[in-house]
């Protein structure tokens, strides 16, 4: 058995690899080509590209194809980040940062990669070609691409251990992952859209008409984003209302099935939508507003404001049946708001309007349920009862709008004219580096513009800025600028804002707005916090900085930026918007509070038992295997439950957060980030602990399969359903908990009926249900 002692050699804190972060980091920087890296197996067979604390590959057929084709393009793409280790080893090079990139390029090179007209944005002539498909001149092309590689190893230290290392590979591994914050999915639209004729015409209507921008805030914008700036919030609605005019032309059935639905959006758009009129677009929209607004002043009076008034969902599906009945010609008119208002309010009356919804609980509140809104019988029932509601009232056939394959599949193959790699393909310099201090002083003679109007609005995460903040005092090589040269000589920064305006933020300085005036940062002078190798500045702004340690502000005004800058004169074809997309658009980005996150904060041997555990069940017990590491967060969460009600005397209704809804009992971890914190802070002692809790789960799983089978067949005749759910896990761990593994054997049937019993309840919950006495019923299941 592990003691403290032994535990304690891996089990460090920063302070023993802070002097090394401070003092004999290295990291080196350079461009090699896809041929040396990938082609010469000499140094190809050095490459570890998936180490232990690295995720699985999670990209699509679909990303990976849009990322071939930027390199095709010759679009920048973020550096691979590599460690190496000590000379006098025999050692891999691991992939630090860039694992699906590299993953990508590899199955690709071995022509495991089919590219997917789906995938394609610009290069349509290269849908379903692999890399042995390339002309001889694109085959050398690709061949030699450049891509950066920023190569990290540890200098002079004849302390370093191998534990050490893999601190230090972590912690570097952290920083590239957890510091930028991915773009939303409508900042990414603001760029996209940006000269699109419709969304122009919207824009500038609402900005000229406060009331209606008003009122379509109130139908369409969650509450919970009401505190956004006006930027944001327009730019929401923009995206919003693009949404509701491509849903007119997707059958229902076909988009609620999909996990593709915004891909789906944006292509039914540029197909069907942007090519119409924009001003009888808005016109038709503007009606349809005005109905909306009426219908919910009604339902404010014959209903009050409850979750119905409010609910983002219910207008939503209501102006795609309004839009859809103004394009059949039906007049439908102020008048008419009142009724629907009052047939809204009435609607548990009226048999007719629940025809086909699968929800069992007929309320509109049940159908209107923003919590697990985007789930496939969730989707269709809430359009399903505006179909019920126009065809009862406004003899309305929706049929073809809620199921139509061959519709679907005819507007998913139209596609755009196929254009040339000559015509498209990006004439770029490599990289130069500059200082800070330079990009400052070119940004005070106004030849800097930091936000674009494409650019979304600054992120406020003082953490986050902090953490980077760091990174840079210590050296630590961040992500490139990407600069577009425009034929004013303007330098319009495409990707990197929200680094310059951290470090504008943090010196005090001052920047150029989109409109030309001159702005200070949202994180003026903030103070740095949660810094875990520089603690010594954590409270400190620039000033007290400056005063205490001013070898710091010297090294973040002295540290080199690599700047990737495109000139408008070379490049007349150059779309910066283009280029903006790709370098932001993360396919799947790390979850902060995930296993793929934990994977990398926890110690080895910890990340090992879980997997271990994971592998051995996954398919049986739990769900079968998944990119996304969802097994192994369960069992850590599972752990988590064990380890905070043993050690730290937590009970569950601080951890679990169990609640009804639409007669079901459900129930989630209270908050994920408190495992985050418990995996970083774990000593060696809670260690010890943690392991023992792990032990716990496989006591658990080992209990389960004794009650339903070691292929847990007995499982979807507890649950109700095939499938295998957290919460449902949840419940089992609490029920199991005080029965000992000896209990079960003896009493296997009694067990498996009481837990069946209990789930009767838990997926259809009584109305006068007493929660508390029903979560008591489950740790005094023995």
């Amino acid at each position: 058995m592990s003691t403290v002692k032994d535990i304690s050699t891996w089990n460090l804190d920063y302070s023993d690899i802070m002097d090394i972060f401070k003092n004999n980091l290295k990291i080196e920087n350079s461009l090699r080509s896809i041929q040396s890296i990938f082609l010469n197996s000499r140094f190809a067979n050095r490459i570890n590209y998936k180490p232990y604390f690295q995720r699985n590959y999670v990209w699509d057929k679909e990303k990976a194809t849009y990322f071939i084709e930027s390199i095709l393009l010759g679009t920048e793409i973020p550096p691979l980040v590599f460690f190496k280790g000590p000379a006098n080893e025999d050692s891999k090079i691991e992939v630090i940062d860039g694992r699906q990139r590299y993953e990508t390029l590899l199955r690709f090179l071995n022509n495991e990669l089919l590219l997917q007209e789906t995938g394609l944005q610009r290069l349509y002539s290269f849908a379903n070609h692999r890399y042995i498909d390339f002309s001889p001149d694109t085959f050398d092309d690709f061949n030699n691409v450049k891509l950066r590689i920023l190569q990290c190893s540890v200098a002079n230290e004849p302390q370093l251990t191998p534990q050490k290392e893999d601190k230090i590979k972590k912690e570097i591994f952290k920083r590239y992952n957890s510091g930028i914050t991915p773009l939303k999915r409508e900042e990414n639209a603001r760029a996209e859209y940006i000269g699109d004729p419709i969304t122009v015409t919207f824009k500038k209507y609402f900005e000229e008409n406060q009331t209606n921008f008003k009122n379509a805030e109130e139908l369409f914008i969650p509450k919970s984003k009401t505190n956004l700036p006006k930027r944001d919030r327009l730019n929401i609605l923009l995206d919003r209302i693009r949404s509701e005019l491509s849903m007119t032309k997707i059958p229902i059935y076909n988009y609620a099935k999909s996990s593709h639905r915004y891909d789906i959006i944006r292509h039914v758009y540029a197909t069907e939508i942007a090519k119409l009129d924009p001003a009888l677009i808005l016109e038709r929209f503007l009606f349809v507003l005005k109905i909306l607004s009426k219908i919910k002043e009604n339902l404010d009076e014959s209903i009050g404001k409850d979750v119905i008034y409010n609910n983002v969902l219910l207008y939503e599906v209501f102006c795609w049946g309004l839009l859809i009945a103004f394009e059949q010609g039906k007049d439908i008119s102020l008048y008419h708001s009142v009724c629907i208002a009052n047939d809204i309010a009435n609607a548990t009356k009226n048999n007719e309007l629940w025809a086909g919804i699968l929800n069992s609980s007929k309320t509109l509140e049940a159908i209107f349920e923003t919590t697990g809104s985007h789930y496939r019988n969730a989707t269709i029932d809430r359009y399903r009862f505006v179909c019920n509601y126009l065809l009862k009232n406004y003899s309305l056939d929706f049929s073809s709008h809620m199921k139509d394959s061959n519709l679907f599949s005819r507007i998913m193959k139209d596609s755009s004219q196929k254009e040339q790699l000559e015509k498209l393909k990006l004439i770029k310099p490599d990289p130069v580096s500059v200082t800070i201090d330079d990009i400052l002083n070119d940004m005070s003679q106004s030849k800097f513009l930091v936000r674009p109007t494409y650019q979304r609005s600054e992120v406020k995460n003082i953490q986050k800025s902090s953490y980077l903040l760091e990174s840079i005092m210590l050296g630590i090589k961040i992500p490139p600028i990407y600069i577009y040269k425009r034929k004013d000589k303007v330098k319009e920064v495409i990707d990197g804002q929200q680094r310059i305006l951290t470090l504008i933020g943090f010196l005090g300085k001052k920047y150029t707005d989109e409109d030309g005036s001159e702005k200070i940062s949202d994180k003026y002078k903030f103070k740095l916090s949660g810094l875990k190798i520089l603690k010594e500045l954590n409270g400190m702004n620039v000033d007290t900085v400056l005063e205490k340690y001013p070898k710091y502000i010297d090294n973040i005004l002295d540290f080199t930026i690599d700047v990737v800058e495109i000139d408008a004169h070379q490049n007349p074809e150059f779309n910066s918007i283009d280029l903006f997309l790709r370098l932001n658009t993360k396919p799947f980005p790390i979850k902060p509070n995930s296993f793929e996150m934990w994977n990398a904060y926890v110690e080895q041997p910890i990340t090992q038992k879980i997997k271990s555990i994971a592998a051995r069940y996954e398919g049986k017990i739990f769900r079968a295997k998944d990119t996304r590491m969802s097994n192994e967060e369960l069992i850590t969460a599972l752990a988590y439950l064990h380890y905070q009600k043993t050690y730290k005397g937590a009970n569950y209704c601080d951890l679990l957060s169990i609640y009804l809804k639409d007669n079901h009992i459900c129930a989630r971890i209270s908050s994920k980030d408190r495992i985050t914190k418990m995996l970083e802070s774990l000593c060696p002692q809670d260690v010890m602990n943690f392991e023992t809790s792990i032990k716990e789960v496989s006591t658990f799983i080992f209990k389960l399969c004794g009650i339903v089978g070691n292929d847990g067949s007995k499982l979807p005749s507890i649950f109700r359903t095939n499938y295998k759910t957290d919460q449902n896990f949840y419940f089992l761990w609490i029920m199991l908990e005080n029965l000992s593994l000896e209990f079960i054997k003896l009493h296997t049937d009694y067990v498996f009926q009481e837990i069946q019993n209990r789930f009767e309840t838990i997926v259809a919950a009584p109305n006068d249900l007493n929660l508390s006495l029903f979560i008591n019923s489950l740790i005094a299941l023995a």
